[in-house]
């Protein structure tokens, strides 16, 4: 049986609809993937920024302790010095687990990106 040229494009149009609601469908899914990643990745960067406040001041009131139980200007200059070389160490690893979770964020907002110039 021979089609019309109106069932073709009926056909063509069909076809189309259905592949741009499956396109739109597979959208939603990585917006939706893609913002559980954000919250994920937010919540992770508060939890590690009040870990490094709450390292910060434990070490502030260390070095309260030591001032105060410091009976010599080398004491004291000991202490803070001490305190110092803490205080650096602690910031180096801070920053390197922000960057981690920094690069983790960036690559998992463009997956959905990547995964989408695959399929044209």
């Amino acid at each position: 049986m021979i089609m019309s040229s109106f069932d073709q494009t009926t056909q063509t149009v069909a076809k189309n609809v259905q592949n741009a609601q499956d396109l739109a469908q597979e959208s939603w899914s990585q917006i939706e993937r893609s913002v559980t990643g954000s919250v994920a990745n937010v919540r992770d960067f508060h939890l590690k920024t009040i870990d490094m406040l709450r390292s910060h001041a434990e070490a502030s009131f260390d070095l309260a302790e030591e001032l105060i139980g410091a009976r010599s200007p080398d004491q004291i200059m000991g202490a803070w010095k001490s305190f110092a070389d803490r205080e650096v160490d602690m910031i180096n690893k801070h920053t390197s687990e922000f960057a981690a979770i920094g690069q983790t964020a960036v690559k998992e907002q463009a997956k959905p990106f990547k995964d989408a110039a695959k399929r044209f």
